[in-house]
């Protein structure tokens, strides 16, 4: 049957997905922000735009990431740099060249601190996907059901990362925050789902019909208000965290309806063969 194809789909971008994080790693590593790495960081709220090329001229004798971020009538200006060089020098060499910031704050984190951190956020994400794997196990009975649950969330874990990374997204403690949250929705869609295809009554297809709507229908509403959070928002903390959660929306729901959703299918009328 056709809809068995489906799966083809999320295995190739699953196999693209994995690779580029081989390759990442292997290489240069992961692109990791200053509170997972270490280093400081110089973060200044500003009423009107400011070049970055400009900025990084007058720091060229450092070596600095300069990068910002627009919201409705503010600016924000983040300036990353090694924690061996002190953050007077950095201040100092702006305001020498005429770049004087009313209102800045400074984070710094040690190296050794953000390693920990790094270590700690890895444990966390595995306890978590464990313990849901568990409970979807004791919720439905079925070795087989509970499987095809726990792929949909993996899935999506590894294909947010990649594809956040590729597009040159830090990978931070909030970004860790938002890959548990697609944990959690993604669970709670394939749960819906499943419910419905096995406890339900009429065709398997109506089923499907059915759920689809739904779940179209609430990661529509919820990519619309995670793009206006995006939009809207100063803080990077938010910023990233919306950001990480619409691509682990997107590639969930492909994920779900192109893999997850087939194999329940093909379980369930081989089932009732």
């Amino acid at each position: 049957m056709n809809y068995k194809l489906s799966i083809v789909v999320p295995l190739i971008i699953l196999t693209l997905s994995l690779g580029a994080l081989f390759w990442m790693i292997t290489g240069d590593g992961l692109n990791l922000d200053i509170d997972l790495k270490g280093g400081n960081q110089i973060t200044a709220e500003l009423d009107s735009p400011i070049s970055k090329s400009k900025i990084e001229e007058s720091l060229s004798d450092y070596s600095v990431n300069v990068r910002s971020s627009e919201g409705i009538n503010k600016y924000t200006l983040f300036i990353e740099f090694d924690s061996e060089i002190e953050t007077t020098e950095i201040i100092d060499a702006l305001e020498t060249d005429g770049y004087v910031f009313d209102a800045y704050s400074v984070q710094s984190v040690k190296p050794t601190l953000g390693k920990a951190f790094f270590q700690q956020s890895i444990f966390v994400l595995i306890l978590a996907f464990v313990f849901m794997a568990i409970t979807i196990f004791i919720i439905f009975r079925t070795p087989i059901i509970s499987f095809y649950i726990s792929l949909s969330p993996l899935f999506d874990i590894i294909e947010a990362l990649a594809i956040s990374q590729l597009l040159g997204m830090k990978l931070s403690l909030a970004s860790f925050a938002a890959l548990l949250m697609i944990i959690g929705y993604s669970v709670d869609d394939d749960v819906m789902i499943t419910t419905r295809v096995v406890k339900g009554v009429g065709e398997i297809e109506n089923r499907l019909k059915n759920s689809f709507k739904t779940s179209a229908t609430t990661t529509i509403a919820t990519i619309v208000s995670l793009i206006s959070l995006y939009v809207l928002s100063l803080s990077p903390v938010i910023t990233q965290i919306a950001s990480i959660l619409l691509i682990g929306l997107i590639v969930d729901f492909q994920n779900t309806w192109l893999f997850n959703v087939p194999l329940l299918r093909w379980y369930m009328e081989s089932k009732e063969k």
